[in-house]
């Protein structure tokens, strides 16, 4: 079986094409590479979703001060334990 490959034939345009986002992606792909380690923070940052404001914030706010409660006994007891790093 034999291939078209005259200057403007599809299978030569595929492998230029090929060949040209290959080219294009690699340098972007490397420089997108982290160089060094990300550093582990020492804090642990919560998020909640509550009803703060609005009708539904006497429910809301009773609710953050459970958690900022509870936040500030576990770092009383010595925080979260994790991986040493």
């Amino acid at each position: 079986m034999e291939t078209d490959l005259t200057p403007f034939s599809p299978a030569r345009l595929r492998a230029c094409a090929a060949l040209f986002s290959l080219v294009l992606a690699t340098p972007w792909s490397l420089a997108q590479a982290p160089t060094t380690a990300p550093k582990l923070s020492p804090t642990v940052k919560i998020g909640v979703i509550g009803p703060f404001t609005g009708p539904s914030a006497d429910f809301g706010i009773p609710m953050l001060n459970g958690i900022k409660l509870a936040a500030d006994e576990i770092n009383a007891s010595g925080g979260v334990p994790g991986p040493a790093a």
